[in-house]
């Protein structure tokens, strides 16, 4: 038996043919060109605003990086001032300068003795 293309299905004459080709084509707002073109160009377009090398997510991480940097150096100012004060009580106070050179250097005067002690292990 041979098939003659007057008995192929067709929309016309297969409803599940005609609910595929419906399925199947373009809506009818994509069908006008100028909703295409706008489609075309718009959709790229929001997408370099948005994610690109200059775009809004870039700007908002680079406010959040400059943000954190400002704080960063405002800590770095506050050590800066503190050990500019530490330095000139060094310089200053010859006792601020004995007690420094005890504590962090282990050192000693002449004719003292230094007992260090080293905790128990276990």
């Amino acid at each position: 038996m041979r098939f003659s293309p007057a008995r192929w299905p067709t929309a016309e004459n297969s409803p599940r043919l005609a609910r595929l080709r419906r399925r199947l084509t373009m809506p009818k707002a994509l069908r006008n060109p100028r909703t295409m073109l706008a489609l075309t160009v718009g959709v790229p377009l929001v997408l370099v605003i948005l994610f690109g090398n200059r775009g809004v997510v870039m700007r908002l991480k680079l406010a959040r990086d400059r943000a954190a940097l400002t704080a960063q150096i405002a800590a770095e100012h506050d050590r800066h001032d503190r050990l500019a004060g530490e330095i000139a009580r060094l310089r200053s106070d010859p006792a601020t300068l004995d007690r420094a050179a005890r504590e962090k250097y282990g050192m000693a005067r002449d004719g003292e003795i230094v007992y260090k002690l080293h905790p128990v292990q276990e």
